[in-house]
């Protein structure tokens, strides 16, 4: 059984307590944990930025390079080319990146294109090491996707 504590032991503790507050230790300590956590909300703004600009570029290149899929338009071979290889590049880039909705759609856009690699065992093998690549980045950055390594269109 532990024994009552006597009014000098509070007023002891109490003038602890007043000793530390006056000393600027509670006030250091309120300083360095308000600045930690705006340290961290800061980071987290920056990273989301940084995310939301990489997801800006690449839908802007979809918008910009989506024309060679049309036949009928007025681009030479090698503008056709660009095109079609700088759509890929950012198709790449918001499969890691673009949310499932966005992902499934573009896919959408690229059942539309027939130049597929050929599916010899090789191929099967090289395809699944590239699918379950991509989907293990993208699981990294988005956690919650619920793509599958189907959802990788291997177009090339």
């Amino acid at each position: 059984m532990s024994t009552p504590i006597s009014s000098q032991e509070y007023l002891s503790m109490g003038q602890g307590i007043v000793l530390i507050v006056s000393s600027g230790l509670l006030s250091t300590l309120v300083t360095i944990i308000v600045g930690w956590i705006k340290e961290i909300v800061q980071t987290r703004k920056e990273e989301r930025k940084r995310l939301f600009e990489i997801k800006e570029s690449a839908y802007r290149e979809v918008m910009k390079n989506i024309d060679f899929i049309y036949s009928g338009t007025d681009l030479s071979l090698f503008e056709v080319t660009q095109k079609k290889y700088s759509f890929l590049q950012n198709y790449r880039l918001m499969f890691l990146y673009a949310d499932d909705e966005v992902v499934r759609e573009i896919n959408a856009i690229l059942d539309t294109m027939t130049s597929q690699p050929e599916d010899n065992a090789l191929m099967k093998a090289k395809k699944e090491k590239v699918s379950s690549g991509m989907l293990a980045i993208r699981k990294k950055i988005i956690k919650h996707s619920r793509l599958s390594k189907e959802d990788f269109m291997h177009v090339v």
